[in-house]
This record gives structure tokens, sequence and C-alpha cells, in this order.
């Protein structure tokens, strides 16, 4: 989150690759056009690969920066558009064609890594859109000081996921648990940052759960019945 490229002077080549002529580096393509409107996505792990697999799903444009070069050759082979490099490096993601992607997708898990990466296209692309996944809610407001657009802490989407899970069974209509996990999300993550790590997060008042009803004899009602037992 189906692409050329343009012929890269040697200058901007990456430094191992300077320094190790040999088959060890995949090389760079050199198509004679770029690519326009596309996705970049940083990182070919489980996040990366994931989008694009989607992306190439709704024919979105996109290549991947990634680090391993056994996964760039691996890769390449079946098809994809990835290439072997640095995504904090200058470089890199101008022989990605950060200047006229629509977007750039950090899906690293090195926190300095991403930071350089984000600082670095912000200064390469005012125009791009930044996504950055990362792995805690405190590093999201340095990244968006660097530039990123929207950071998605793994440690949130995980809490938010469990507290979906957890008012389903308790039979929590799920338009409200919709309107308020798209509330909280809107709020940039505010209502999980506020929360000391060690305390259990309430309800917001908000949250209206008049229409939540428990069945009788449902599974939910014996489980809270059986809480109050002696």
């Amino acid at each position: 989150m189906c692409v050329s490229w343009w012929p890269t002077p040697a200058s901007w080549r990456p430094r191992c690759w300077r320094s190790s002529p040999s088959s060890r580096w995949p090389p760079w393509p050199a198509d004679a056009a770029g690519p326009v409107d596309h996705v970049i996505i940083a990182g070919f792990g489980l996040n990366g690969r994931n989008l694009a697999r989607a992306l190439a799903e709704f024919g979105v444009p996109h290549v991947v920066l990634e680090m391993n070069p056994e996964t760039v050759r691996r890769e390449r082979a079946l098809g994809l558009d990835i290439r072997y490099g640095d995504c904090t490096r200058a470089a890199v993601l101008a022989h990605a064609g950060i200047e006229r992607a629509r977007a750039l997708v950090v899906a690293i898990s090195d926190p300095a890594s991403s930071r350089r990466s984000v600082r670095m296209a912000r200064e390469l692309a005012p125009d791009a859109q930044i996504f950055v996944r990362t792995e805690h809610v405190s590093e999201v407001d340095e990244l968006e000081s660097l530039g990123a657009d929207e950071v998605i802490p793994a440690e949130f989407e995980t809490a938010l996921s469990l507290f979906e899970r957890v008012l389903t069974i308790y039979d929590v209509p799920e338009d409200t648990i919709d309107g308020l996990v798209d509330r909280m999300r809107l709020e940039n993550y505010g209502f999980l940052r506020s929360v000391p790590r060690r305390s259990a997060p309430a309800l917001p008042a908000a949250a209206d759960l008049g229409s939540c009803r428990v069945p009788t004899g449902g599974g939910a009602e014996r489980r809270g019945t059986d809480r109050r037992k002696p």
C-alpha cells in the first residue's frame, strides 16, 4: 500500500551495493519509466506482506523496500516489485519514487529506523501520505512530529481487538462497539494515551449501552451469576 523504474546514477546506489558488486546483493532494476501515484511499503514482514497482497488484489501500484537480500530475490522471482534498500536513505526513497508516490507505509520493527525514514520521506515528499506501524502508543507523538500522517501502534490495536471481543460476549450491540472504537481512533488514541500503563481503562461515559441486554439463560448471564457466587 505493476511498477517500473527509471535509470539511477551510480552515485545513488546503496553503499552496500557499491562495496559488494558481486551477485551477493540483488541489483536495482533500471527501467525507462518511474512509478506514479503508487504506495511504497518499507519492510516485508507480516504487515508489509499482507498490505502488498491487499494492494495487489485491488490493482494499486506498489513497490516494496526490504533489507533481506534473499527475500528480495525470492519475491522478485514471484513477480513482486521489491527492492533491496534501506528506507532511511534518501537515495533509496528517491529511487522508489517517493516524490511521486501517494503514500509511504513504514512497517519495520526498528523504532529508530522508522523515525529516520519518516523524517527523510517528509523532506523529500511534503505531500505524500506517511503511515507508520509501531509497537507502542508512546511512540506516536514523536513520529507525528517528524511528519507521519497516521501511526498505528500494535499495542493499541491489540487493546481494541480485545476490547471488542470482550464486549461482544456480553451482547453489546455491534454498532455500539463500532461507534466507540471509531471514536477512539478519531481521538488519535488519546483514550489509551491518558491511561496509566497499569490502570484498566473504563468505558467512556458517552458509550451508549442502553440497548445492551443479557438474554435469560444466556452464557453471559451464567458467567455473570457465577462470579457473584461465594
